[in-house]
């Protein structure tokens, strides 16, 4: 079976996975929109058997956010202990310094990773890998880095448990002098973010293109 886009995408299925091809629309197409091509591809894959062959699908995004999630973790509780907050203000520094880059690194590589493999859009793999580690390096890395200082400045000059400067060069100066004990953890943190970013990606690819082909060997058995 072969199916189209209602935009004029054409998309070639066998059975139903979903990939874009050239030339003519084949006669037994089936109109589809974006949405409903990918309802299709995740509806095969959440029966797909044996599991191993889509666990990039499967735990990929989990262990992306996971990853951004953990970085935000440690930043956040490096400043928190450099500036002797205690337990104050945790929800408040916690939420948006690790909850919000779990939550975005997941949606980022679901919206601009995930779908284009599931749809077979013609993105290079070295292309993908490349927007995927670019999404997770900032909701894992930039984000935490940039917020967390300014979060937990804030609330240490509300309760004046650490003296932090107006600003000016001495503002800078302690910003450096705070910094500095978690740069190794970030070096580790950057390797473990890049990384998996690029290795899930990949793995999709690699996936999607084995299923793609078990089930046109499927098909043109059947046939």
């Amino acid at each position: 079976m072969a199916t189209t886009t209602s935009t004029g995408t054409k998309i070639s299925a066998t059975l139903y996975p979903v990939s874009k091809v050239t030339g003519p629309v084949p006669s037994d197409a089936v109109m589809l929109t974006k949405e409903e091509a990918l309802y299709m591809q995740w509806k095969i894959l959440s029966k797909w058997q044996p599991r191993r062959d889509v666990w990039p699908f499967t735990f990929g995004i989990g262990g992306l956010s996971a990853a951004a999630g953990l970085s935000g973790f440690f930043v956040n509780r490096h400043y928190r202990r450099q500036l002797l907050l205690s337990n104050y203000g945790r929800i408040a520094s916690y939420i948006p310094l690790v909850l919000l880059p779990t939550i975005l690194a997941g949606f980022f590589h679901h919206q601009f990773v995930t779908q284009d493999v599931m749809l077979h859009n013609k993105v290079c793999p070295i292309c993908l890998e490349t927007r995927s580690m670019a999404f997770q390096g900032f909701c894992g890395l930039l984000y935490p880095m940039a917020m967390a200082p300014a979060a937990t400045f804030h609330l240490a000059t509300r309760i004046y448990s650490y003296p932090i400067p107006p600003i000016s060069k001495e503002l800078v100066s302690t910003y450096v002098r705070l910094t500095k004990p978690l740069l190794p953890r970030m070096g580790v943190m950057t390797i473990l973010n890049f990384g998996l970013a690029a290795w899930i990606s990949s793995k999709e690819v690699e996936s999607m293109n084995k299923i793609n082909k078990k089930m046109e060997s499927l098909y043109n058995g059947k046939n």
